[in-house]
């Protein structure tokens, strides 16, 4: 299944990129009580190159109501891995993402870029693509993962403006 999320961002393009993504007081506050409020999160590997390549593997736990035939699934304490890379020249962010306690069972991928509106708005457009092969429960995940995706990303937007408005 693949599908976009969207949404506006009171920054231009190039400062998203060198002053809001991979700075460690915004993802503090994105993650953080003020934010998404996951329990934890970490970044476990981050690395640039010269030409701007960068790559990232960040792990987070966030708060998660699933339904009851989902949490046996998932497991006791949610958590998944996201590896990252930017693509220089797109100027956008693709990433994987990987369940630990569903192994292969959920694949996640995702493709981040913006499009400027102004020299300090922009519209993230971010498209999903989602394969979810579970017996029994499967299109309950696929839904399940779909909606908590649309609702945290959206909320991401939300306090990205925010940490923006204060800090830039």
């Amino acid at each position: 299944m693949r599908f976009t999320v969207a949404g506006h961002y009171d920054v231009g393009v190039d400062d998203f990129w060198s002053k809001v993504f991979f700075e460690t007081d915004f993802n503090d506050y994105l993650y953080g009580p003020s934010g998404l409020d996951f329990p934890k999160y970490e970044i476990l590997e981050e690395d640039t190159q010269p030409g701007g390549r960068r790559t990232r593997v960040l792990k987070a736990f966030p708060k998660v109501a699933a339904p009851g035939p989902l949490k046996k699934v998932f497991g006791a304490e949610l958590n998944y891995l996201e590896t990252g890379e930017m693509d220089v020249e797109r100027r956008a962010w693709m990433t994987k993402i990987w369940i630990p306690s569903v192994g292969q069972k959920i694949r996640l991928s995702g493709d981040m870029s913006f499009q400027a509106t102004s020299p300090h708005t922009c519209v993230r457009k971010m498209v999903f693509d989602l394969e979810v092969k579970i017996f029994g429960v499967g299109r309950l995940a696929e839904r399940f993962v779909k909606s908590a995706l649309q609702e945290n990303y959206e909320r991401a937007r939300v306090v990205t403006n925010q940490w923006i408005a204060e800090n830039l």
